[in-house]
């Protein structure tokens, strides 16, 4: 009986060793495929990796093995795995970082408002440090902006990106580009304004704050019935508005729709008619 219960566990010890090793050849057999892929050139630089529910139908192994065999290809540095879009291979940068001497910047229009002044500073400063400076115009349109970004991704002398958000307070079609400009290990930079949804640096304003402080000058100076014209589709206009409820409500002011005036980016550019409707978003009433 003795003899019996010891050759049962012997068995169920040396299945398991068995299973283990299967499933840890599986695990390598699926990085060797990766790796080959890669140093064939099939799985090019910033391209995307198949995804865990391909790869796991493919290996016929667990999501699992998948995700750790991933994990070990992005420790030796190959692929990187980015939240929300997938995995990508790494591309390395370091090998030519010295022939990448152009630098993009992309902002929603040019002849109006801040962005001359904007532009200008951005170039002398580049030019300052030896890049080369090409310049791109969104229109403020989401088409525009998925053309502009198709276009940097195909190129390879793109040592860094500063851009403007399109229509910031809206979903953005676009966001898996720039994920895969980050991938690529291409610095990308927002300025004025961003999108919350991608972990990027940004240079802009505290809109919130800013409103805030406007919304208590006007309070303090014996104002109460304070209205307010916010950008509809941008990040700015949410942002201000946040801080313009904030200072109202402090105050016990009323906040009422007939005070406010929500406009489009559209309806600021030359030969659009707001009485067309296209672009303005009329309140019931103003005061």
């Amino acid at each position: 009986m003795y003899l019996k219960q010891v050759k049962d566990v012997l068995t169920l010890y040396g299945g398991l060793i068995i299973l283990k090793v299967i499933m840890e050849t599986k695990y390598q057999n699926l990085i060797n495929y990766i790796q080959e892929q890669i140093s064939d050139g099939q799985l090019g630089p910033g391209e995307k990796v198949p995804s865990e529910n391909q790869l796991s139908e493919q290996f016929h192994i667990s999501r699992q093995t998948v995700r750790k065999a991933i994990g070990t290809l992005e420790e030796d540095g190959l692929v990187q795995r980015i939240r929300g879009s997938g995995t990508y291979v790494n591309f390395d940068r370091r090998k030519n970082l010295e022939q990448r001497n152009s630098i993009a910047v992309a902002t929603t229009y040019v002849d109006s408002y801040i962005f001359p002044r904007i532009l200008q500073g951005m170039q002398n400063t580049l030019f300052e440090s030896g890049f080369s400076v090409q310049i791109y115009f969104t229109n403020n349109t989401l088409d525009r902006e998925k053309s502009i970004l198709k276009d940097l991704l195909k190129r390879d002398d793109v040592a860094g990106v500063i851009i403007e958000g399109t229509k910031s307070g809206l979903p953005n079609p676009n966001l898996d580009l720039y994920r895969h400009l980050m991938a690529r290990k291409i610095p990308l930079l927002f300025f004025n304004t961003y999108y919350p949804e991608l972990e990027a640096p940004h240079v802009s304003l505290n809109d919130a704050e800013a409103a805030y402080k406007a919304v208590r000058y006007l309070i303090d100076k014996g104002h109460q019935k304070i209205g307010a014209i916010l950008k509809l589709d941008d990040g700015q206009g949410r942002q201000r508005y946040l801080g313009y409820l904030k200072a109202m409500e402090e105050a016990g002011l009323t906040v009422t729709d007939s005070r406010m005036v929500w406009i489009e980016a559209t309806w600021l550019l030359p030969g659009q008619n707001p009485e067309s409707g296209g672009g303005v978003h009329r309140p019931s009433g103003i005061q």
